[in-house]
């Protein structure tokens, strides 16, 4: 986010392109209704953790992991399109803070993992999240290549 940031500033300090107010009111609406639909709709989409085995429940979560970047990802996509379509850089500015609220919720800090643990505890699951991420080994070299997990 920071790369296309200094991108967006260097671009705009090098153009000068006026944009029609309609047009950047449509753009901001659009950013902040795709902004809210980013951090709303993987909250809807998630799967709970699977705690049959550790292999299962640490796969669980990095998938839901990578679905919160993706969509995070996306808010700050949206904003660069902004930019582009109204060269206004704190339209980027806009999508990328949507963006940082979906990297907060993402990220695998201490409180997050016990909330987690908190909710896999209510439904009766005796696994250790935190162990059965440790506990899995990261991919094979031969199988990264192939894009098969082990």
């Amino acid at each position: 986010m920071v790369m296309i940031g200094v991108v967006v500033v260097l671009l705009s300090a090098t153009t000068k392109v006026n944009s029609h107010p309609v047009a950047v009111v449509a753009v901001v609406v659009g950013i902040i209704v795709f902004g809210i639909f980013s951090v709303v709709v993987p909250r809807l989409v998630e799967r709970p953790l699977d705690c049959s085995d550790d292999r299962v429940l640490a796969g669980t979560y990095r998938t839901r992991f990578f679905l919160r970047i993706a969509f995070a990802e996306a808010a700050a996509l949206v904003g660069f399109v902004g930019f582009i379509l109204s060269n206004n850089g704190w339209m980027y500015a806009l999508g990328a803070g949507f963006a940082a609220v979906g990297y907060y919720r993402a990220v695998p800090s201490a409180a997050h993992l016990a909330e987690d643990q908190r909710v896999l505890s209510q439904a009766a699951c005796v696994r250790s999240l935190v162990a059965s991420l440790a506990s899995l080994p990261p991919p094979s070299r031969s199988s990264r290549r192939r894009g098969i997990e082990p």
